[in-house]
């Protein structure tokens, strides 16, 4: 018995600490957002911003949508190749807000956050270990359970859709596009060269 309650105590405080860390990376990686505006062009980071019906224009189904986006990013050293590391949506849709936020590392989400008034405005969190999750919380209480697990996998998906939309946004990376000397084609000449 004193065997299991010691594994499981060691299984918590290593949860703990990952917890920990990454509450103390998201701290100095918003510390640093906020920074941003200060620092210009000496910031630490690049930001890609998509504000989406910017002028408020109807949209089908609601009075009123909008939707913006930030995505914090480093370009990998010697390399144009962007390197997302945080990202944050804000949605109006009516009467509605959402705030969604995740931070990456190594290309996968290590936390996600989402705060949706439709859904009693409840905080939920969902801590991640290389695309696992270690601990999803609603209101700051840790939850368990089928109907937690549904919410992390939501969660995840949330941040890896701010990935793929950021990812997207950029189109090929410049290792990954074929030029038309790669694949034999043509070179179609600008201007009236003939």
């Amino acid at each position: 018995m004193a065997v299991a309650v010691l594994g499981l105590t060691v299984a918590a405080l290593a949860q703990n600490v990952k917890v920990d860390g990454i509450c103390k990376e998201y701290a100095a990686i918003k510390a640093d957002v906020a920074d941003l505006q200060r620092a210009g062009a000496k910031g630490k980071w690049y930001v890609l911003i998509i504000d989406d019906n910017a002028y408020g224009r109807r949209y089908v189904g609601s009075d009123h949508f909008r939707a913006r986006l930030h995505f914090y990013y480093e370009l990998e050293p010697e390399s144009v190749i962007p390197i997302l590391r945080y990202a944050t949506e804000e949605v109006e849709a009516d009467e509605q807000r959402i705030r969604r936020e995740a931070l990456y590392t190594d290309g996968q989400a290590i936390y996600v956050y989402e705060k949706d008034s439709d859904h009693d405005n409840i905080e939920r969190m969902l801590f991640l270990d290389g695309g696992e999750p270690i601990l999803y919380t609603e209101n700051n209480k840790p939850q368990t359970g089928d109907e937690a697990t549904d919410a992390s996998s939501m969660l995840l998906w949330r941040a890896e859709n701010l990935m793929n939309r950021f990812e997207g946004s950029f189109g090929d990376s410049p290792e990954d596009a074929d030029s038309p000397e790669d694949d034999g084609g043509e070179v179609i000449p600008l201007g009236d060269d003939e």
